[in-house]
């Protein structure tokens, strides 16, 4: 499904909260699994020439 604002507020609350407290240097892409998806899709690994 399409990612709703209460999706990335949920993730904001937890990192504003107590139980966030050892979490520190970290990106979180929050996409609802879009970006995994997308590699999935790709195509194989010998598809495009190995450049030097």
């Amino acid at each position: 499904r399409i990612g709703q604002p209460d999706d990335v507020a949920a993730a904001v609350a937890f990192l504003a909260s107590d139980e966030a407290r050892h979490v520190t240097g970290v990106d979180w892409l929050i996409d609802g699994g879009q970006t995994l998806q997308s590699w999935a899709n790709a195509p194989a690994g010998d598809t495009f020439p190995k450049v030097r």
